[in-house]
Formats: structure tokens, C-alpha cells, sequence
């Protein structure tokens, strides 16, 4: 198990705030490289996708216990290596934050939204999405709506965002919900699972019918957020052929990397354009 730092309320753990732990044997490692470990309260963390890859990405944070400026420090770590250890990456555009959610998208960017700088005031009204395949960030028109304490966002299954919440300093509660739209609805046809089971088990073929050029499918899990971290958000890519409109795709047989539950299925084409999702349980 990996514990990336993001944490809930004043400092980080002891030593570099970043650790590995095997549960078996209830033995744990620190883990290099995690810059200002004590203002990763409720930074954001994503398991970048695929998850085969193995990289998860640490982003902003701050330290509700001293009421500090947050940061926008990015650090980004690939567990595939023998000995693995945060390295930095981009930083995030505009002011340091925390309470940022981070969001894995079905075209295999990802969506950082809301945040504040300080313990529940001063919203930063910035949002970005980060591009894996060149490691960089572009800004995007950020939510009308200040969201800080207790936010979230929610991939929906035709690949908007639903964004929600907040409980600033002053106690009240944010019940507005905004809906973020990703360039992806708007450039061009995407394309379409017409056919797909209902349920699949794990190392199982599945048969999808589809329109469009076909290079990848994928299944992600539905989001539960709170304090900036969801523990189970993943997008685990499933090895496929394609012939003419069927994709052959195969399900992964290892349950820690996809844990038995409801997924999102989406495919998605050549031009990096993602379909809408089909629901699939997997057992």
C-alpha cells in the first residue's frame, strides 16, 4: 500500500511524510522526495491513469493548523521502480491551494478544481488540467462558484464533471453544483458503445460493439471524495483488438488493481475523444 501524503489537518507524518506500507508483514518504508510534506494538508492525490502505470501525482496543500498560504508544489512518483521516490513536477497554474480535487477524465487527462488559501477562506477561483503525455498543465475557465472545505467533483458517466460543496470558515454550506464540460463534448464525434455485458468477471473477454477508430478501453471506478482523497479512484486500462466495429477487450484478473464493484466502461478513439460510459460489475 502507498500512502502519498495528502493529509487532513496540520502536519504531515514524521520523517518524509510519504510512505510504503506492506500489510502483511506490518512493516513500513519512507518514501523520498515529497517537498514541504507538512503543508500536504488535504493537498490532492490521483492515481494517474492507466493504473498499470503505477504513478501517482501529489498536487498543492497547505497546514489548517497554522493558517498558512498554501502552496502549488506538484510531485509525481512512478512505483514501477526498484526504488521509488517522488520527483517534481509541474506547478500548478496561479496561487498555491488547498482542498483541490483532482479528477481523472475518460481522455486520460486530469481535472484539479477548487481550492482555498488558507483554512477555509480565501477561495482560488483557478482550475487546470494536466496532460501525462507531456507533463504540463493548461489553465481553463475556473467554476463561477468559491469552493473550498468539504468540496468535491464527480466524474458523470457522459464525461462531464458535476463540482460541489463547500463549508467555508463562517459554518455555512454550499449547496450550488456546477458542471464543468471538458473540450472533449465539443471537438468533434465521439465515439459509442452500442453493445456491452452487463457484468464481467475478472480475466474474461468482453465483446463491445462500437462506432469510431478504436485505440483503447477503459474502466473507472465511481467517485466518493472527501477531505481531497478517494481512495479507490482509478482508470484501468483493459488490453483490446478491435475488428471492424468489435473490440475484443480483456479484464484484468488481478483485484488489487481493480477491486470487485460498479465501473464506467468507455472507449476511446484516435483522436483522443472518449465515449459515453456503459456500467459494468465486476467480479
Amino acid at each position: 500500500m502507498f500512502y502519498s501524503g495528502g493529509h487532513t489537518f496540520g502536519n504531515g507524518l514524521p520523517g518524509t511524510g510519504a510512505s510504503l506500507y506492506n500489510w502483511q508483514t506490518a512493516q513500513i518504508w519512507d518514501v523520498p522526495g515529497l517537498r514541504q510534506k507538512d503543508m500536504r494538508d488535504q493537498a490532492g492525490s490521483v492515481l494517474l491513469g492507466p493504473a498499470q502505470d503505477q504513478k501517482v501525482m501529489i498536487v498543492g496543500g497547505g497546514n489548517t493548523d497554522g493558517n498558512v498560504a498554501a502552496i502549488n508544489l506538484v510531485d509525481i512518483i512512478d512505483l514501477k521502480q526498484p526504488n521509488p521516490g517522488y520527483v517534481p513536477g509541474p506547478d500548478l497554474p496561479g496561487p498555491g491551494k488547498t482542498y483541490v480535487n483532482l479528477l481523472n477524465l475518460p481522455d486520460r487527462t486530469v481535472l484539479a478544481a477548487n481550492g482555498a488559501r488558507y483554512n477555509r477562506s480565501d477561495n482560488v477561483m483557478t482550475a487546470a488540467i494536466y496532460q501525462p503525455a507531456t507533463n504540463s498543465w493548461t489553465s481553463i475557465g475556473a467554476d463561477p462558484v468559491g469552493r473550498n472545505y468539504h468540496s468535491s467533483a464527480i466524474l458523470l458517466p457522459d464525461g462531464r464533471v458535476a463540482v460541489l460543496g463547500s463549508n467555508p470558515l463562517d459554518n455555512s454550506y454550499d449547496t450550488r453544483i456546477s458542471v464543468y464540460s471538458p473540450r472533449y463534448m465539443f471537438n468533434g464525434t465521439r465515439p459509442t458503445i452500442t453493445a456491452a455485458p452487463g457484468s464481467a468477471k475478472y480475466g474474461q473477454q468482453m465483446t463491445l460493439q462500437t462506432t469510431g477508430t478504436i485505440k483503447a478501453a477503459q474502466l473507472m471506478s465511481p467517485m466518493s471524495a472527501t477531505h481531497q482523497t478517494d481512495t479507490n479512484a482509478r482508470l484501468v486500462d483493459l488490453p483490446m483488438t478491435t475488428s471492424g466495429g468489435t473490440v475484443s477487450a480483456t479484464v484484468p484478473g488481478n483485484p488489487n488493481l481493480l477491486p470487485p464493484g460498479p465501473y464506467m466502461l468507455t472507449v476511446l478513439d484516435t483522436n483522443n475523444l472518449p465515449s459515453i460510459a456503459k456500467w459494468v460489475w465486476i467480479s
